[in-house]
């Protein structure tokens, strides 16, 4: 029972609180939940704190509810206790994976975003301003079935002849709780193949080749129980269920519960086919969500759907005979033949000699790379980690420009009306990338602003790529050396009672068939340390070889960071797409403005105002004044105030340059508040009219 709106509001927050995430309950019942009460229930004003205010310290708080949703979703991922509306997602850690669960989260708290609003719109501020709300793209919440094309990285899958290609998975071992409601749970698995249809994905070789479709959902659910005498019997068991897949028949998918003494694991493999490492963060969170709805004996309701893979996939299908991805086609094809030194030249890159070395960055250096490294170029986690590489390629080859295979999540918003944020399925891109360090220098801002610049050049995050070889047919160069970073892979992972385990699972893929690349280099974030796995084939590589070359990247990355935590270097053109302007330009640029934040091009009425006031600088024609009379002032809170409104809007920050075509007006971090202060109280009115 409740009396007044103050207690209602306190049982609502509470309510939603046991049963929703945060980042999904309305800012007002957070703060509201959170005020003191009085015995009645009324808020207690007298017990609220005095409002703080501090001008120039960088943070402001959010300002309203949609800004309180967007903070709290940052906070979550990026594991911050706060953030202000000013703060840069990507110089606070982010990537381009945690957009993508960014723009989830947003829609599961009634915001429409896109993964290009937040590159577009890196603050809390600007994206609440270009957040709609409700439901945006139109997305068939059913049963999805039917034929569905196959996209570039499933044709690539299916078609290099794997002799046991059905055994080519992703899995996940999690320690769950022994007592874990094995029937709840085998429900709510159902429930998540019926809601993700790739998990019903059939695949079948006909004499046009391989086609995919979605079928209805089995009967029987590939959920199992299984009982081990001690866990060494966990590696041999896994593998069994990892070999049992089968694309035809299915399942493509099993779910395995193991109870242990004290604890129990519980082990999920799909096939790589139908997931990803994006659609492992949305399994997880549904498996857990589903779990505890049926738990609580009510209606398994998981988040609406966005767009369905079959409506990616034709898409795709149709866009890649289409003119603009054919005019994509020379960017490809003018890439050089670079390759790699190999120890053993006729020696087989098969996968049954691959072996690994594993290099590890301790807390300290991974935060610094993903936290303090962004600020000093404006650059991403991408930029840096394969100017690392470039380095250490360069330093091991004697060349300075390298081929590298990037493999990306694929999620490209090619499309209007396509939304792939709670999609599941399997989006990855790989494409080669020319990384070229500059000549007749050493300077790591200088090759680290180059590589940057690069990537930057790639046309829709190489998406094209794969579409030109594989749908279209074209041979195009390709690259000894993959590199593939999957980004803070805690986020995501450990939910409510599932936990990542540590032991041993056997293998996601068969050993036997070819590998595809000479070296490759996997890297992640996990318990704050970034760990990257260089694997290679024994009968190509001696291990000293690429022990030494991975020894080489640690120095190099380390070197960068080390570099960029000196604070703000520099920019590069990318920052400035308005201003159309060279590197020698921006750094010029940044000589004068060691704060530049922005660049851009005068308005026409702003050229014939600068025109003349160049020409006739003493005229005073465009300058403009406002004289007001004031009482009951606060000198202190008038200056705070004027140095809160030079800190929130640009326009007073800004300088004009004059000697460059076209003229540009540059935007600065910061700009000194011109503040003059008179006492003129003790002189007479005819001395003040004067001193006026």
């Amino acid at each position: 029972p409740v009396t007044d709106h103050g207690q209602l509001t306190a049982a609502l927050a509470t309510f939603l609180k046991s049963r929703l995430p945060d980042y999904m309950i309305p800012a007002s019942f957070m703060i509201l939940d959170s005020l003191p009460l009085t015995p009645n229930g009324k808020i207690d004003r007298k017990a609220l704190p005095a409002p703080e205010f501090q001008a120039g310290n960088g943070y402001e708080a959010p300002r309203n509810d949609t800004e309180q949703q967007l903070a709290r979703i940052w906070c979550r991922l990026l594991k911050l206790d706060n953030v202000g509306i000013h703060d840069n997602f990507f110089e606070l850690g982010g990537d381009s994976i945690l957009s993508i669960q960014v723009v989830a989260r947003a829609r599961q708290a009634g915001l429409h975003l896109t993964p290009k609003d937040l590159f577009e719109h890196q603050t809390i501020a600007r994206l609440a301003s270009v957040a709609g709300f409700g439901v945006a793209a139109d997305a068939e919440q059913g049963l999805v079935s039917g034929t569905v094309p196959l996209t570039p990285i499933q044709h690539w899958l299916l078609n290099r002849q794997s002799p046991e290609c059905w055994h080519f998975n992703q899995s996940i071992l999690l320690e769950v709780p022994v007592d874990l409601n094995t029937e709840a749970l085998r429900l709510a698995f159902a429930a998540v193949i019926a809601h993700h249809d790739a998990l019903r994905s059939r695949f079948q070789l006909l004499s046009g080749g391989w086609q995919q479709a979605f079928v209805g959902i089995d009967a029987a659910i590939p959920f199992s129980i299984e009982r081990l005498g001690d866990s060494d019997e966990l590696t041999e068991l896994t593998l069994r269920y990892q070999k049992s897949l089968n694309l035809q028949q299915g399942p493509i998918t099993r779910l395995v519960f193991i109870p242990l003494p004290g604890s129990a694991r519980l082990f999920w493999c799909i096939h790589h086919l139908a997931v990803d490492g994006v659609s492992w963060r949305i399994l997880q969170e549904d498996l857990h969500s589903a779990y505890q709805q049926q738990l609580a004996g009510q209606a398994i309701r998981l988040p609406a759907k966005t767009s369905s893979f079959k409506a990616w996939a034709e898409r795709l299908a149709s866009y890649a005979h289409s003119e603009t991805l054919n005019a994509q086609l020379p960017v490809w094809q003018s890439l050089p033949d670079l390759p790699l030194p190999v120890d053993n030249p006729s020696g087989a890159n098969r996968l049954e000699h691959q072996q690994g070395i594993t290099i590890r960055f301790d807390t300290e250096e991974t935060a610094a790379l993903l936290r303090e490294t962004p600020v000093a170029y404006n650059t991403r986690i991408n930029d840096v980690l394969l100017t690392a590489l470039a380095l250490a390629l360069a330093q091991w080859t004697g060349n300075p420009r390298q081929l590298v295979a990037l493999e990306g999540h694929g999620r490209v918003p090619l499309f209007e009306g396509i939304d792939l944020s709670r999609t599941v399925g399997w989006f990855t891109t790989v494409h080669p990338v020319l990384l070229a360090l500059p000549a007749h220098t050493d300077d790591l801002g200088d090759s680290l602003k180059a590589i940057k610049e690069q990537l930057r050049q790639t046309p829709d995050e190489g998406i094209g790529y794969g579409l030109l070889t594989e749908l279209v047919g074209h041979t195009l160069p390709k690259a000894g050396i993959l590199f593939n970073y999957l980004g803070q892979f805690d986020q995501g992972v450990d939910i409510g009672l599932f936990r990542m385990a540590n032991e041993a699972t056997g293998s996601d893929i068969s050993l036997i068939g070819q590998r595809d690349h000479l070296i490759e280099i996997n890297g992640w974030v996990t318990q704050g340390q970034l760990s990257l796995d260089w694997t290679y084939s024994s009968e190509c590589y001696r291990q000293s070889t690429i022990a030494e070359l991975a020894g080489s990247y640690q120095t190099q990355l380390r070197a960068l960071i080390a570099h960029c935590r000196q604070g703000r270097r520099g920019a590069t053109p990318s920052d400035f797409p308005l201003a159309a302007v060279e590197q020698s330009t921006v750094d010029t640029l940044f000589r004068h403005y060691p704060g530049l934040q922005d660049a851009y091009p005068l308005s026409p009425m702003q050229q014939g105002m600068l025109f003349h006031a160049l020409y006739e600088p003493e005229t005073g024609v465009y300058f403009e004044q406002l004289q007001l009379t004031l009482s009951q002032l606060d000198p202190v809170a008038f200056k705070q105030a004027w140095q809160y409104l030079l800190e929130r809007h640009a326009t007073l920050r800004t300088a004009f340059v004059s000697d460059h075509e076209p003229m540009l007006q540059v935007v600065q971090a910061e700009a000194p508040l011109p503040w003059r202060e008179h006492d003129w109280r003790g002189l007479s009115e005819e001395t003040r009219q004067a001193q006026l």
